[in-house]
């Protein structure tokens, strides 16, 4: 029994060795996959950037778990319209369930690949636990 055991040890001492030779050979034998890119240049921001994000934030389009307040994103809605007119007039614009929106810009060169960029408009409360 005793060299069944021995057998056993020397047996899994082997394969955690050959696992871990394994493993440490393609550590060192692996190499990054990140392309260099230049540091995006640094552009300026308007002061009414900053005053126009500061009055879209208090429309409060709070989206909590049993409903939702419709109007206020029909109000953000017709904010972000009064304020980007041109972004409706250049852009193909898509209306999903009525308050969501999906834009597409065009590019001039169809052979390129797309670009996609998310972003979301309401809020979402954190619930108190009672």
């Amino acid at each position: 029994m005793k060299k069944l055991l021995r057998l056993l040890l020397r047996f899994s001492l082997l394969l955690f060795f050959i696992i871990a030779g394994f493993l440490l050979l393609n550590f060192l034998q692996f190499s990054s996959k990140q392309i260099a890119v230049d540091a995006p240049m640094s552009l300026p921001i308007p002061p009414q950037a900053k005053e126009r994000l500061a009055a879209a934030v208090q429309i409060p389009s709070i989206s909590h778990y049993d409903h939702i307040d419709t109007s206020a994103f029909q109000v953000l809605n017709g904010f972000l319209d009064s304020l980007y007119p041109s972004v409706n007039e250049q852009l193909e614009r898509y209306t999903v369930n009525e308050f969501s929106h999906v834009y597409r810009w065009a590019g001039k060169n169809p052979k390129l690949k797309p670009i996609l960029f998310l972003a979301h408009l309401d809020v979402v409360p954190i619930e108190s636990k009672n």
